[in-house]
């Protein structure tokens, strides 16, 4: 009777104290580590301007998957933002079509490609021209980052 009543008051206070605890980190730093998987890529918002990109392997990547992925993005990311593109996995991309998406963003300050493969990278100085954004080309994902992140300073 009595007893377990005031067992579980203490356990509701834990409960809360946890709560609180939780929300208050989150608070503090809402993007770290988030993730968000489109079906078509993993999206990680490393903060509240840099978001690093993988998409899966075997994807192609159109004008209506482009659409959605920068819909979800804009979503997320409240004021402008660069993406980190980690080319990790072999995938199709629609250069122009994703491009001309890519440059219709306002918010979009800039795209770093991150290439593990000399064709990759290659294949990303094509690419270049193609972007009204700032664009840059790295071996690997701190790099790339630490880049990005300068863009918003």
């Amino acid at each position: 009777g009595e007893e377990g009543g005031t067992r579980s008051d203490q356990f509701e206070k834990i409960c809360w104290i946890v709560v609180i605890r939780m929300t208050r980190s989150v608070t503090m730093k809402p993007f770290e580590g988030k993730q968000i998987d489109t079906g078509d890529a993993i999206l990680s918002l490393l903060d509240e301007h840099v978001v690093l990109v993988e998409t899966k392997p075997g994807v192609t990547l159109d004008k209506q998957k482009t659409d959605k992925f920068y819909e979800i993005v804009e979503k997320q990311m409240s004021g402008n933002y660069s993406l980190v593109i980690n080319r990790k996995n072999d995938y199709r991309l629609m250069r122009f079509e994703v491009y001309n998406i890519a440059n219709a963003h306002n918010r979009l300050r800039g795209i770093a490609i991150v290439t593990h493969k000399k064709v990759a990278g290659m294949m990303a100085e094509l690419e270049s021209p193609l972007s009204q954004k700032q664009f840059a080309r790295f071996s690997n994902v701190d790099d790339a980052i630490a880049w990005a992140r300068k863009l918003h300073q």
